[in-house]
């Protein structure tokens, strides 16, 4: 009877230190499945953030390949813009020569006017000679048939004198209304190369404005991919610290003391988990704990069920991986494979080195 008491009681000690296990057990895996989800759920937003930043910068791309076929046509439309400007030059080239040649008219006409007034002058003088002739003629009535003759023969003379004058005003008369016609060709050209010129300053400030607007999408564009670039830098963070989870979570399914991927784990009664012929190796030839020395209150081992599943879920997805890996090596691709996938990559990778 003292037996099977002292019996009874140490099955009941293990039976309450199995219990203890048993709840610590479930925590582990209630911890594990938080992480597993918690990292699935930051794979996923990683994923999302990543295409989202895919699409930006191929929308930031096609935005550069824009500008430069913009900038491409401004170049041209700066040419264009030197073609009309020499253009303008040749128009105020033009306006000058016209100027130029309006003053050498003006010179013309008044010295035409000067002629004119001489021819005045002349013909004054001719009609006061021909006043004095009459009076003369009066005055030489009396005189001989032979001064009378020579009177009139002077008379006839002094006549055509003023004839010629009269043609000579006439000529300087039609000189003036000639360089009138040309005087006002030259306003009428004049006014056309002012209309002219009045385009090429409007075309030219229109030129100016939309190198302005250019210039600010630029600016703008410029601004769009430092934000997508600051987007990419806080997505390659996340990233970083998926990874970082992921390790952690490798750690846990690594045996301490073979330091490899776990395929049967177990849990000592030092509370740790091992690879079961690994602890079994250890416990036949120790009584303490591998990993922190103290001694052991028995050598049971009992599986873990949570790394269990877990080491079984990243071998499963380790396999799926090598298949994906020959066959789609696109990044872009790998990204969008499943989160257990992805746990399933680190730890081969992580296993392997």
């Amino acid at each position: 009877q003292i037996v099977v008491a002292m019996a009874s009681k140490e099955v009941a000690e293990k039976a309450t230190v199995l219990r203890g296990e048993m709840a610590d057990l479930r925590a582990e895996r209630d911890n594990a499945r938080e992480a597993t989800s918690a990292a699935e759920a930051d794979l996923s937003h990683c994923r999302d953030a990543f295409d989202a930043a895919r699409a930006e910068y191929d929308e930031a791309k096609l935005a550069a390949v824009q500008m430069e076929m913009e900038v491409r046509t401004m170049a041209a439309e700066d040419a264009q813009a030197q073609l009309r400007g020499a253009m303008a030059r040749a128009q105020v080239e033009h306006l000058r020569a016209a100027a130029a040649k309006e003053a050498a008219m003006q010179a013309e006409l008044a010295t035409l006017r000067a002629e004119r007034d001489i021819a005045q002058g002349a013909k004054s003088g001719v009609e006061a000679d021909l006043v004095t002739c009459h009076s003369a003629l009066a005055a030489a009535r009396a005189a001989s048939h032979e001064e009378q003759s020579a009177a009139r023969k002077e008379i006839e003379i002094r006549t055509m004198s003023v004839e010629d004058a009269h043609a000579q005003l006439a000529c300087a008369n039609e000189a003036a209304e000639f360089a009138k016609a040309a005087m006002l060709d030259a306003h009428l050209a004049q006014e056309a190369s002012k209309a002219a010129l009045a385009a090429t300053q409007a075309d030219l400030t229109a030129e100016r404005s939309r190198r302005a607007f250019f210039q600010d999408q630029a600016q703008a564009l410029e601004e769009a991919l430092r934000e997508t670039q600051v987007k990419c830098d806080n997505h390659e963070d996340a990233l970083r610290m998926s990874q970082d989870c992921l390790l952690s979570i490798m750690e846990e399914c690594q045996c301490p003391i073979s330091h490899s991927f776990m395929r049967e784990p177990v849990v000592a009664a030092d509370g740790h988990s091992y690879e079961r012929q690994a602890i079994t190796r250890w416990l036949a030839t120790h009584g303490t704990s591998p990993m922190t020395g103290a001694q052991l209150t028995n050598t049971l081992v009992v599986p873990n069920l949570i790394i269990t599943r877990v080491c079984r879920f990243l071998k499963r997805g380790r396999v799926e991986d090598e298949q994906s890996e020959a066959s789609t090596p696109n990044p872009q691709e790998a990204l969008a494979a499943a989160p257990g996938e992805l746990l399933a990559a680190a730890a081969w990778r992580c296993d392997r080195a």
